[in-house]
């Protein structure tokens, strides 16, 4: 029998999907779903995990979660045990099964990912053609995270919309304005975990056929590589000619050290790169900022939001840019990479390995 990588992952941010059974309407009156929401909040305050966001559709449940040191499977289970047990009594009519299996568990990369993710989850009745714009749903957590409604205790708005300003008021405006600029956005598979099977292909050639996923990644192979590792469960020496090696550590530089250094080594000025971020000039330097930012010093999107005082859904598309073109501006990152220093700072020892693959 194979065995299971369980992505029970600590930190880890995850997208959670629970079907009813032959997709029935079991969550289509408010009382329902208020009920579902109380028995939501008792959930989540009884274990470590974080709930950013949730939406609630009347066959179908979507929550975006950060797993703590507990299982997800013991928050899951006394809330929708809870709502089984409601839904077969107020059915006289109706017995068995309430839930269409166990949940799926879709673990995401943070950096490039959660944001998206939020978006996704607080558009779903957009796409369900049940409202037209995320803010007249009653029933997602988007209300709350552009002031709407009182924020619940056992809801975490503040995590996200500090990607956005440092205000709250400003926070919120840029929120809604990133949320509904995916109003047009149709189903993704990926954040749906529906493409498993690609993800199940890829890391068994990595690490061999005696494995299998127990849920999805979506996110880079270095990520996926890192979780594996963090689980104890990736061998340093893996088959068919790939090698594990840890990545080389840079001493992070500062934001402002780094943007000056890009700006040299492209031949533009400052009052350029502020004055006219679309010019062909100062976009490609954002996009080899955010790149060296985050892929190669480890640092935040969110950072890199407030220090050049963007949007973060830009700053997102910036980085996504930069890794489909990363054979283009490899060269140059090279250049501005080689003037810091490659010195270990006791704060980076501290800190867990992490990991890219490599074909050898």
């Amino acid at each position: 029998m194979s065995r299971q990588a369980r992505l029970l992952y600590p930190g880890g941010v995850y997208h959670l999907i629970s079907r009813f059974v032959n997709c029935d309407f079991l969550l289509d009156s408010d009382v329902m779903r208020q009920k579902y929401l109380s028995l939501l909040g008792a959930g989540v305050e009884k274990t470590d995990a974080v709930l950013l966001g949730y939406c609630l559709m009347s066959s179908h449940i979507h929550l975006v979660v950060r797993a703590g040191e507990e299982p997800l499977e013991r928050m899951m289970k006394s809330i929708h045990s809870g709502y089984a047990g409601y839904v077969n009594r107020v059915s006289p009519k109706r017995i068995g099964p309430v839930f269409a299996g166990r949940y799926k568990a879709v673990l995401v990369e943070e950096d490039e990912y959660l944001l998206e993710l939020i978006r996704y989850v607080h558009n779903n009745p957009v796409r369900g053609g049940v409202v037209l714009r995320a803010r007249e749903s009653n029933w997602s957590s988007h209300q709350a995270y552009v002031g709407d409604v009182n924020v619940p205790k056992w809801l975490n708005c503040g995590y996200v919309l500090s990607m956005f300003n440092d205000k709250a008021g400003w926070a919120r405006r840029q929120f809604e304005r990133f949320v509904d600029e995916g109003l047009d956005e149709t189903r993704r598979k990926d954040l749906n975990g529906e493409e498993q099977n690609i993800a199940n292909r890829r890391f068994e050639s990595a690490v061999g056929d005696g494995w299998r996923l127990s849920g999805p990644v979506v996110g880079s192979d270095q990520f996926a590589a890192k979780v594996m590792n963090d689980l104890h469960q990736l061998d340093k020496q893996v088959v068919n000619g790939i090698h594990v090696k840890s990545a080389k550590h840079r001493q992070r530089p500062e934001l402002s050290e780094l943007v000056g250094v890009t700006c040299a080594e492209l031949g533009i000025e400052p009052w350029e790169f502020e004055a006219q971020p679309k010019k062909k000039g100062p976009a490609l330097a954002r996009r080899i900022i955010v790149y060296l930012w985050v892929g190669v010093y480890g640092g935040r999107q969110a950072e890199v939001v407030r220090f050049l005082k963007a949007n973060s859904g830009a700053v997102a598309r910036w980085y996504t840019k930069s890794l489909a073109e990363i054979g283009e501006i490899e060269p140059l990152c090279d250049k501005i990479k080689a003037q810091f220093p490659t010195i270990l700072s006791k704060e980076e020892k501290s800190q867990r390995v992490r990991y890219s693959f490599e074909i050898e």
